[in-house]
């Protein structure tokens, strides 16, 4: 990543977990670069990102964002599958709410139960590529029906 210099094109992971094409439109010897967006117009949803620690959210233009599904091409909005996210780490069932018409991607709604059965579960969203294996797979292969997670979404 340190390579990149501004005006490359690169698949950049989004805040909710989407890779979407983007352009370097700016880079600090920091190890920062400023990524806009290519499918907005304007810079509203332009953001700043380290290639040093958060090299996991680039990949080579459109080799995420545009790659179709090699494996789980049977999913489709409202299956089930296990996921593993890094940002909650430990493979939970995952409702499938979206699922990207360009690419492999899907969007899928997740329970969270951060206070140890003390308060009610929370709900979270995020994306993941069906061919990525450390992050999503066939429902049941990782879940068991005893966790927490298995409550109906």
């Amino acid at each position: 990543a340190h390579k990149l210099q501004v005006g490359d094109k690169v698949d950049h992971r989004n805040a909710h977990g989407k890779f979407q094409k983007a352009t370097i439109i700016y880079k600090s010897k920091s190890g920062m670069f400023k990524i806009h967006y290519d499918d907005h117009l304007t810079p509203k949803h332009d953001t700043e990102c380290s290639y040093v620690n958060e090299l996991h959210r680039f990949a080579s233009a459109e080799s995420i964002s545009r790659r179709a599904a090699h494996r789980l091409k049977y999913i489709k909005t409202g299956s089930f599958v296990d996921i593993n996210i890094a940002q909650h780490p430990g493979w939970r069932k995952a409702e499938v709410v979206t699922v990207c018409p360009q690419s492999g991607q899907i969007q899928v709604q997740y329970l969270l139960d951060i206070s140890q059965g003390l308060t009610k579960p929370m709900k979270w969203i995020t994306w993941v590529h069906l061919d990525n294996t450390l992050e999503v797979s066939r429902f049941g292969v990782h879940t068991y029906t005893k966790e927490i997670n298995h409550v109906a979404i």
